[in-house]
């Protein structure tokens, strides 16, 4: 987990491998509404970073609440989210399967 202060405030981001070109990106933050919400996205890496297509990668909120978005709520929320990865995993596999057949 890499927790760091931007000029949005409080942010956490994990990087989970996938498979051989993709990752999973757990991103912890601020939302425009003001809430701290948690979210899973399968990423494809690039020499320039990671690339995500909306619609055809895999993404999911896994959680969010109304709270002060306090580096320690931050954390606290990465933390749970992150102890729930296999469970967004096997969903983003299947995500994937469905695709394949459809």
């Amino acid at each position: 987990m890499k927790l760091m202060k931007t000029k949005d405030g409080y942010q956490a981001i994990s990087m989970i491998p996938f498979d051989n070109e993709r990752d999973m990106r757990i991103a912890t933050m601020k939302t425009f509404g003001g809430e701290l919400a948690t979210s899973a996205t399968v990423v494809t890496k690039t020499e320039m970073g990671f690339t995500y297509m909306m619609y055809q990668d895999y993404s999911a909120l896994m959680e969010r609440e109304k709270v002060r978005v306090t580096s320690k709520a931050v954390k606290e929320q990465h933390e749970r989210a992150l102890a729930k990865i296999d469970a967004y995993t096997r969903a983003a596999w299947q995500f994937y399967e469905h695709k394949t057949q459809a």
